[in-house]
């Protein structure tokens, strides 16, 4: 793993600034259509007999007539085995 860049720590840094000192935003929800946003993840201890193995997140944003509207997938970072408690 290789330290973070000063432009990256700049960023970081200006971000939680931003955070903690800007003013709040206000949303309104009151004329919007409500959406269902499903979310799950997956732990495996690494094996060579499985054709995958590791960590990984999904989700899937659905409208309330069922339809689907996006989804996603990604495979994590071996690092991120650490949430197995195997890191």
């Amino acid at each position: 793993m290789q330290p973070l860049t000063e432009g990256v720590k700049r960023s970081l840094m200006w971000m939680r600034d931003r955070v903690i000192s800007g003013p709040p935003r206000k949303i309104d929800f009151v004329d919007s259509e409500t959406i269902y946003i499903f979310l799950d993840g997956a732990c495996t201890e690494p094996s060579p007999d499985l054709e995958w193995s590791g960590t990984s997140i999904g989700g899937v944003l659905v409208f309330p007539d069922g339809s689907v509207r996006e989804c996603f997938g990604e495979i994590l970072p071996q690092g991120v085995d650490a949430w197995l408690g195997m890191g």
